[in-house]
């Protein structure tokens, strides 16, 4: 029997393609919103767009997925996302750009749902946890591979350079997608008055709700963290602190996963996350000012912010026993975590621009508290 890894590797680099849709964007924050000259809370949404999208129909893109087929939407959602990619390396007016970044999201959407779909279809039990392991890295990889490759990028050929790289990624993924990816299931109808049913049920239900909630929560976090923090490094030091800290992304997402899987409990895992990124947090509140301290400060917060993923998504099967019930919760995640996405970064690019260092300190500390709450509370209230 062939070995299923090409087709996760394959499937996994797929997530990676649809995280570089903020990467991209992100790592090239100063100089986008240089060129447009756009303020603080205007350039936050060239980021955020693309979770728009997500937003609204987040919680249906499952079933979306299972009408059509993993395979099929894989396909097309990366084609549709190459041509975008390459409409914005023209760098449009800022209208323009900011509809190509919406209408990116819908792509993004169906990427991130179809690609763990397929991944699923293409995995063992001996090989599953792992994979799925590997998949919740795909956006600090994003981040690593985006910040390792867009400054060079941008000095040799200009601004619009990650975008046209990144549409010859796309391209190059969808025909992968194409050649390799596993066969559709069967797949399934769906009806518009199911899907709002379906939206009332998972969050009046706190076993479905509770995991996606803290999603929220870390999603909110990291990308404006992401983003905005070497903001408070030395200039000649913010592009090695972005590499830097997408680069402990993934390895304490890694090292969260195999916590939990030799039997952590991810409550504990969850809320010990949480209030260890709070406390990293008032370190680098600290360390603005002293050049030499911003660097590991900033990484040892990325490290425990990082660990919420791999201590969120087992939440789920510990809440949930019952397939139907955990994708629910898995379609409510993905919803939130774009509400993350769009909506929370400009709120903290607003905060930092306002309140200075402390302005990014305040909505971590708010997010941090909501979410180790959330997670005590479930905790008490199923007796876990």
């Amino acid at each position: 029997m062939p070995s299923p890894w090409p087709k996760i590797f394959l499937l996994y680099a797929c997530g990676v393609g649809a995280g570089l849709q903020f990467a991209k964007a992100s790592v090239v924050f100063d100089a986008l919103a240089e060129h447009y000259a756009a303020g603080p809370a205007l350039a936050g949404w060239f980021v955020s767009a693309v979770g728009l999208v997500g937003v609204v129909f987040g919680a249906t893109a499952g079933l979306v997925v299972a009408r059509l087929g993993s395979r099929r939407t894989l396909i097309g959602a990366l084609t549709a996302a190459a041509s975008i990619a390459f409409a914005e390396g023209f760098l449009p007016p800022i209208p323009a750009f900011l509809a190509l970044r919406g209408i990116e999201g819908a792509a993004h959407l169906a990427i991130v749902v179809a690609a763990p779909t397929a991944l699923l279809a293409a995995t063992t039990p001996e090989n599953r946890g792992v994979a799925l392991g590997l998949w919740g890295t795909f956006m600090s990889v994003a981040f690593l591979v985006g910040g390792s490759a867009a400054p060079a990028l941008v000095a040799h050929f200009g601004l619009a350079a990650p975008f046209f790289a990144h549409a010859g990624l796309l391209v190059a993924l969808a025909l992968g997608a194409y050649l390799a990816a596993p066969a559709d299931a069967p797949r399934m109808q769906t009806q518009l008055r199911g899907v709002l049913a379906q939206h009332i049920e998972v969050y009046a239900n706190a076993r479905t709700a509770t995991p996606a909630l803290c999603f929220l929560c870390y999603t909110g976090m990291y990308l404006a963290v992401q983003t905005l923090t070497p903001e408070l490094a030395p200039p000649g030091e913010r592009a090695a602190l972005i590499v830097g800290m997408a680069f402990v992304s993934v390895v304490a997402s890694l090292v969260a996963g195999t916590f939990a899987q030799r039997g952590f409990s991810p409550f504990t895992l969850t809320i010990g996350a949480f209030v260890a990124t709070l406390a990293a947090s008032l370190v680098v509140e600290a360390a603005v000012g002293h050049d030499a301290a911003i660097g590991p400060a900033a990484l040892a917060r990325m490290a425990f912010l990082s660990f919420l993923p791999g201590a969120i998504l087992p939440l789920i099967p510990k809440l949930n026993a019952h397939a139907p019930e955990q994708a629910r919760a898995f379609g409510a995640l993905a919803q939130t975590g774009n509400i993350g996405s769009a909506l929370v970064p400009p709120l903290f690019a607003t905060s930092a621009a306002a309140l200075g260092p402390v302005g990014l300190l305040l909505p971590v500390a708010v997010l941090c508290v909501a979410g180790a709450w959330l997670t005590a509370r479930a905790a008490r209230r199923f007796a876990i």
